[in-house]
């Protein structure tokens, strides 16, 4: 009997230890995963505040404030800032490329070409230097392309100009903090024009709005607070079917729905139209769900419940009318919602919505460059009834990946919507769909993975022959 339960007793050990040993594996590789993201994090907020504090330093023309930024012992090559050449002139507007000597600069050489530039300035308006691409990090040492972004007016020259560029620049960790030990130019230009070619009409009208920030990005614990600096975008369209592209602001505090009155200015419709109370919006869009003629709203609202307002139309004085109807469509809260998108995906003959989702930035930090710890995104089947059904789960589209854009079109030509995830971090997703309401993910066949810094999608015959590009 011995001999005959012995194997089995080792077989049940080795069942329940060998579930436990994976799950201690896999809480260990968690774990790691969420250290390194928040090193990883924690990596990058340095280098965004080191450069924010050169930028400040090259706004206010403080070379001293600059060469406390550069390590005693800087070996880099010229920027070129300060010796631009003329490559041609389009529209009015002039064209000089950065133009790099050959040689070596060390700090003191640096700090000279920034003052040479910055001497070159009847004033400054702007100073932008931002962490484009982080390229290696090892221990202290950090390397990453720059790109820097300069408005001002030149001397000698009646309008302002803008520089852009992209510099290599080497970090290393100090106990004062990071400080550049490497510069060398990627590429730069100055466009400079002799007239205004746009002019800003805002206030003239009707729309002069600044964004103000969502106050529990300031008031809350944030993890990732980078969050706080992504406001949401504008929508336009033709609300109230007259012919006019009306506008909806998302702000932090009070967004904003305005009408076109169709001679170049806006009417503030909000209270009107029953939109008021609107704070922490990320995302407004308009859709007609029911097919009754009119476009209904659906808005997001960060760390509170989305909401669905139906369009009733106008009223007897004939002012459009939205009603919230969150409670009875079925649409579910869905925090951190940061995009939206409506398409007939199941083609029924009514529109259906796909919710797109960042991470809860009072929670979590995008792990990796390959983040997947994203809220999930959502789908939601329109019945044709006012109601809708979350069918995220048998669609196969519950994308984690820290969601900034989403497109539908039918790449293929077979008659239905197939849908595009594009990801702050991480891969970009390309779902076809197979008609039967699932999904499937064809990234890689389709030749469409592109990785970061995803922000938005659309799908557009560029080409004129006849298929949806993206």
């Amino acid at each position: 009997m011995f001999k005959t339960r012995l194997p089995r007793r080792r077989t049940l050990t080795f069942v329940v230890l060998a579930p436990l040993a994976l799950a201690g594996g896999t809480w260990m590789s968690l774990g790691h995963f969420d250290r390194e993201g928040r090193r990883f994090f924690e990596t990058g907020r340095d280098v965004v505040q080191t450069l924010a504090a050169l930028s400040k330093a090259v706004e206010a023309r403080d070379a001293a404030g600059i060469e406390t930024l550069y390590s005693s012992g800087f070996q880099g090559s010229p920027l070129g800032i300060s010796t631009l050449r003329k490559t041609g002139e389009k529209d009015g507007i002039g064209i000089f490329r950065f133009a790099a000597d050959a040689g070596s600069l060390d700090r003191a050489g640096a700090v000279e070409e920034w003052r040479r530039y910055l001497d070159g300035f009847a004033s400054l308006e702007e100073v932008g230097i931002h962490l484009h691409r982080l390229e290696a990090w090892k221990g202290d040492e950090l390397a990453g392309e720059v790109r820097f972004e300069a408005i001002g007016t030149p001397r000698g020259a009646a309008r302002p100009g803008i520089d852009r560029g992209f510099f290599k620049m080497r970090f290393t960790r100090t106990p004062e903090g990071l400080r550049i030990t490497a510069a060398s130019l990627v590429e730069g230009e100055r466009h400079t024009g002799a007239r205004d070619l746009f002019t800003n009409v805002a206030e003239a009208a009707g729309v002069g709005f600044a964004n103000r920030y969502y106050p529990p990005f300031l008031t809350e614990p944030l993890r990732f607070g980078m969050i706080r600096h992504g406001p949401g975008g504008i929508t336009a369209a033709d609300v109230d079917n007259d012919g006019f592209h009306d506008l909806f602001i998302p702000d932090g505090v009070e967004s904003k729905a305005f009408r076109n009155r169709g001679d170049g200015t806006f009417e503030d419709v909000t209270t009107a139209w029953g939109l008021t109370g609107l704070d922490g919006v990320s995302v407004g869009t308009f859709a007609d769900y029911d097919n009754d003629g009119w476009k209904d709203f659906f808005v997001s609202r960060t760390f509170q419940p989305n909401q669905l307002f139906h369009n009733d139309g106008p009223d007897a004085s004939g002012t459009l009318r939205f009603r919230d109807v969150t409670a009875e469509s079925g649409i579910g809260a869905d925090c951190c919602t940061t995009v939206a998108s409506w398409a007939d995906y199941d083609n029924d003959g009514d529109l259906d919505l796909y919710v797109g989702r960042y991470l809860d930035p009072r929670e979590k930090i995008p792990t990796t460059f390959y983040a997947r710890n994203g809220e999930p995104n959502q789908l939601y089947r329109n019945e044709g009834n006012g109601r809708f059904t979350n069918v995220t789960e048998e669609a196969g589209v519950g994308e984690i990946g820290l969601c900034l854009g989403s497109a539908f079109g039918d790449y293929d030509d077979d008659g239905d919507a197939d849908l595009y995830v594009v990801n702050d971090f991480g891969r970009s997703t390309l779902y076809r769909n197979e008609g039967d309401g699932t999904f499937t993910d064809v990234t890689v066949d389709a030749g469409a993975l592109a990785y970061g810094a995803g922000m938005s999608a659309s799908f557009s015959d560029y080409d004129n022959d006849g298929r949806l590009d993206l």
